[in-house]
């Protein structure tokens, strides 16, 4: 796509479906009106998470646009209630911008924020990454300039917040350690109820599969002219601009011979043909290999709270409190590793005769889950 210059543009009112009337600052919506950002209206959330729930369909588009309005509602509170901060309009803006762009290099293979498998530091470097593309392709240096940014200072302020985390966060009171807990927990069970549903992820690494086999036969126009794959658009940001979740029909749909396997897998997700389910168990000792499900409060084994400092009314500085200060009924460990297994072959007799073997191989470990034998033969 030729880059093109972004006339400035005044405020805009969006309808969001969380915060309702949201009004964004000019230079938000001069961000908002590029290829680059538009992009993720073709972005789920949840990735294949709307397979089981369908509700869970909304996309990053109006996930970065609430992101942006509640960056701005804290940091506007920061400013009215400690002046002492000084914290400048500039900053208030700067602060909106990075919380609008976090998610600018995402693309799910397919589960997206549902998996460990996508590296956490490779979705921030690409928003970084894109958010550089973005402003350079619509000449948008000038347009931040007018509004009052201070380049290239107030760039780097940007970059730092959306790669993170920062050396010396801001800590919250310490009344709100228990808030904390019930915060990690919550998201411990949407992930146990939802993103690592059983089914969501079987769909999800079929999809997984699909795009794998349909790799090297996916060309995705970039810059200069040259062409990229799935797997390698991420190197270009031109390319990467173009990737996104219509890439599962452009295979489905396709006419290609070459694409006959992804598409074999993703007609058999449509059709509800999945790979089986025999069951899941809970090992006593970590296992590295697919289909392992890792569940836990975001710091793997350890007690988040225990990275976060608090301030106290008579303190100047952070301190940090122990579990047993909030409650003695939070849990002892905060991670838990399910691994999973699935049948590829989807008729009766192998899926059933893989069933019966999982259930032999079952004793050593922790059998948290399996469908009857007699469900299988019905």
């Amino acid at each position: 796509m030729a880059a093109s210059s972004i006339s400035d543009t005044g405020s805009k009112v969006f309808n969001d479906p969380i915060h309702g009337s949201i009004e964004l600052h000019p230079l938000l919506v001069s961000i908002i009106d590029t290829p680059q950002f538009q992009r993720l209206r073709h972005l789920k959330q949840l990735g294949a998470t709307d397979f089981v729930f369908p509700g869970a369909c909304h996309t990053r588009f109006e996930h970065s646009i609430g992101v942006c309005y509640l960056a701005g509602e804290l940091i506007n509170a920061l400013k009215q209630r400690q002046p002492e901060l000084n914290i400048t309009e500039n900053d208030v803006l700067c602060v909106k911008i990075a919380g609008l762009c976090h998610d600018l290099g995402m693309f799910h293979s397919p589960s997206v924020n549902t998996s460990s498998s996508y590296p956490k530091q490779m979705h921030e470097t690409a928003s970084v990454q894109m958010l550089d593309h973005l402003i350079k392709v619509n000449v948008l240096e000038p347009v931040m300039t007018r509004h009052g940014l201070n380049l290239p200072e107030d760039l780097v302020f940007i970059k730092e917040q959306i790669a993170g985390p920062l050396q010396n966060p801001v800590p919250p009171p310490g009344q709100e350690a228990g808030n904390l807990y019930e915060m990690f927990h919550t998201r411990y069970g949407l992930h146990r109820r939802a993103y690592q549903h059983k089914v969501g992820n079987i769909i999800a690494t079929m999809i997984t599969e699909a795009f794998v086999k349909a790799d090297k036969h996916i060309k995705i126009k970039g810059s200069g002219g040259k062409t990229f794959s799935i797997s390698s658009a991420i190197n270009d940001m031109e390319a990467y601009t173009k990737l996104t979740d219509h890439v599962f029909h452009r295979i489905l749909y396709s006419s290609s011979k070459d694409l006959d396997g992804a598409q074999t897998i993703l007609t058999n997700i449509i059709f509800r043909n999945l790979y089986k389910y025999l069951g899941q168990v809970r090992p006593k000792n970590p296992v590295a290999d697919t289909l392992i499900i890792n569940m836990d409060y975001g710091k793997k084994k350890d007690n988040p709270v225990n990275n976060v400092y608090f301030y106290t009314k008579n303190g100047t500085k952070g301190t940090k409190i122990s579990k047993e200060q909030v409650s003695l009924l939070l849990p002892e460990t905060f991670a838990e590793q399910l691994v999973r297994v699935y049948c590829k072959k989807t008729s009766f007799e192998p899926s059933f005769e893989a069933a019966k073997i999982f259930k032999e191989w079952c004793p050593p470990f922790e059998l948290m889950d399996q469908p009857g034998l007699e469900l299988m033969e019905s």
